[in-house]
Order: C-alpha cells, then sequence, then structure tokens
C-alpha cells in the first residue's frame, strides 16, 4: 500500500507495506521504494531523494484519521494542519522535535490539539477560525 501526493516541490510517494517502484518521468532513473520509505521527485529534476517516512499520515484517508508513533512535533503540527486544513505555529522551536504518539485520531481539530498540549505544557490559542498558535512547551 502506498500513496503518491503532489507537492507544490513536486510529488511525494509514501509507502506503507510492500515495494514501489517510483518512476516520475519515462526515462528518468527510478528508485525502488520499501515499507517505511519515501520518495520525493523535485520539480525539473531527474533525481527521487528517498529517506524514511517519519510518518505515514500521507495514507490517513485510508484509515480515516492520523496516527503518530515517537513523531517528531514539528511533523505532528504539519500532518495536523494538512489534514484539518489549519494552520497551525508553534511559537517556541524547543520542543519541535519532542517523539509524540497517539493512536488513530479520529477527533475534531481543537481537540486533539488540547490534548497534545496537554502532554507538552504549552498553551493553545485560537485567535481566528482555522488558526491555531501554541506558546510554550518543553519535551518532558
Amino acid at each position: 500500500s502506498f500513496n503518491v501526493k503532489p507537492t507544490e516541490t513536486g510529488t511525494l510517494v509514501t509507502v506503507k507495506s510492500g515495494t514501489v517502484l517510483f518512476e516520475p518521468t519515462k526515462g528518468a532513473k527510478g528508485a525502488t521504494l520499501t515499507a517505511g520509505k519515501q520518495g520525493l521527485h523535485k520539480k525539473n529534476s531527474n533525481n527521487i531523494v528517498v529517506t524514511n517516512a517519519t510518518s505515514l499520515n500521507d495514507l490517513a484517508w485510508q484509515r480515516g484519521g492520523l496516527e503518530f508513533v515517537n513523531a517528531p512535533l514539528k511533523q505532528v503540527i504539519k500532518d495536523l494542519g494538512d489534514y484539518y486544513k489549519v494552520q497551525i505555529t508553534l511559537e517556541n522551536p524547543s520542543p519541535s522535535e519532542c517523539p509524540y504518539t497517539a493512536p488513530l485520531v479520529q477527533l475534531p481539530i481543537d481537540k486533539v490539539l488540547e490534548n497534545l498540549c496537554a502532554v507538552y505544557q504549552i498553551r493553545l490559542f485560537n485567535p481566528n477560525p482555522g488558526e491555531f498558535i501554541l506558546r510554550g512547551g518543553s519535551c518532558l
């Protein structure tokens, strides 16, 4: 199982299980991606950058929600923003690498952020609809 996601910078392929041959253009050198890997093909490039997937939440539409297993907080915030289509700003960079684990998340965004903030002593502000600001916090 895998997902293909167009991004502003190119095309991202995330593999959950199995093996995927990622050939972005005919004649370009492809990459073989296995479970837990991502391949990014940047626009105007023939190269594919292969990395470990920090989360498999590009596949959230298949599971019906997000799931985090020791994901860095900055990735959690990015995934939540993308999934719920909201803007989330982490003002203090120090907890950005804190590992966060949460089972399948199917709650409204305000409840998800309240839970996350409780873990890292972060204060949550919601100045406008669809906009959240996270202040303070630290890894435990």
